[in-house]
C-alpha cells in the first residue's frame, strides 16, 4: 500500500509540475491557448500571480509567483528524494527542527516583503520556496504511511471501535 500511496502522490505532483509550466510549454507551439489560460486559473485560488514576481520566458510568466513554484518543486523533489533515500515505505519522520529551520527564511523573507522592508529578487522568493517545500514534501511521505497503517489497523480518532 505505502508504494501504491506513494506512485499515487508523486504522480498528482508531477501533474502539479508540469500543470506550472503549460503556458511555456504552449510557447513551442506559437502562443498561448487553453491550456496556459486553465494553468492560470487553477492557480489563482492559491497564488497572487503577480508578473513582476513570477519567472519569465520570453516575457511569459508561469502559472504561479516565484516562491510558489518554489513551494510546488521543493513539494515534488522533497517526496521524491525521501522516497529514494528512506524508501517507500519510511515511518522515519523529519524533526521538527529541521521543518521549522526550513520554513523559516520563507516566513521572514515573506514578512519583511509584506511590511514593505524589502523587495526580494524573484530567484530567492524561489530558493525559500524551494526549502520550504523540500522539508514540507519529504515530512509528508512518513505522515501518509503512518496515517495509512492506522487506517489499515483500524485505530484511528472518530472510530468506535479504537482502543
Amino acid at each position: 500500500m505505502p508504494r501504491v500511496s506513494f506512485a499515487l502522490m508523486l504522480g498528482w505532483l508531477s501533474l502539479l509540475v508540469f500543470g506550472l509550466a503549460l503556458p511555456w510549454l504552449e510557447l513551442f507551439r506559437g502562443g498561448l491557448g487553453p491550456a496556459s489560460a486553465f494553468a492560470y486559473l487553477a492557480g489563482r485560488p492559491f497564488c497572487h500571480q503577480l508578473p513582476a514576481r513570477s519567472f519569465t520566458l520570453a516575457g511569459v510568466p508561469l502559472a504561479l509567483c516565484a516562491r510558489c513554484t518554489g513551494l510546488v518543486l521543493g513539494l515534488w523533489l522533497g517526496w521524491l528524494g525521501a522516497g529514494i533515500s528512506k524508501g517507500t515505505s519510511t515511518l522515519q519522520a523529519s524533526s521538527r527542527f529541521t521543518l521549522v529551520a526550513a520554513l523559516l527564511p520563507l516566513a521572514m523573507d515573506g514578512m519583511l516583503n509584506y511590511l514593505g522592508l524589502v523587495h526580494s529578487p524573484n530567484w530567492l522568493r524561489g530558493a525559500t520556496g524551494l526549502l520550504a517545500g523540500g522539508a514540507l514534501g519529504s515530512g509528508l511521505l512518513p505522515a501518509l504511511n503512518q496515517m495509512l497503517l492506522l487506517l489499515r489497523s483500524g485505530r484511528f480518532a472518530g472510530n468506535p471501535r479504537a482502543e
